[in-house]
């Protein structure tokens, strides 16, 4: 008979500390699941600032030069104009045709705001200022 109550005692011991290590990781996990959760949400928030104030400076850049198309339309006029300045192309109507570009770029810089956003454009066209060196990185 006691060695039947031996039995059911660590039985009913092995249960309880089961139970215990089960209770123990599950308010473990749910801990880091609450952290986690916090983290995310706190990212949400900046991402959120972040597009607010880039939709800010979208719509500010606009009333101020016109449209990213328009920008995009110049930089890519720039691009022309640097494969034909660098084919050496001699006609008359091609160089008159740089010249307008030329302009039209030069009045975009003049303006600090307008000058930083066609930098960032340039950049992520694949141009840089001829001091600086491009490295490209390879994650495949």
């Amino acid at each position: 008979m006691e060695s039947e109550k031996k039995k059911q005692f660590s039985l009913s011991l092995a249960i309880r500390i089961f139970l215990a290590v089960l209770v123990v990781l599950s308010v473990g996990i749910f801990a880091t699941s609450i952290m986690k959760y916090n983290r995310q949400k706190e990212e949400r928030a900046e991402l959120e600032k972040k597009l607010e104030q880039y939709q800010e400076l979208m719509s500010d850049l606009e009333q101020k030069v016109g449209s990213a198309e328009k920008l995009k339309e110049v930089l890519l006029e720039y691009r022309t104009y640097k494969s034909l300045k660098e084919t050496m192309v001699e006609d008359s109507v091609v160089r008159a045709s740089c010249e307008r570009i030329l302009e039209r770029i030069d009045e975009l810089l003049k303006d600090p705001e307008t000058r930083d956003y066609l930098i960032e454009l340039a950049r992520e066209n694949g141009l840089a200022f001829p001091d600086e060196t491009i490295y490209y990185i390879d994650t495949d």
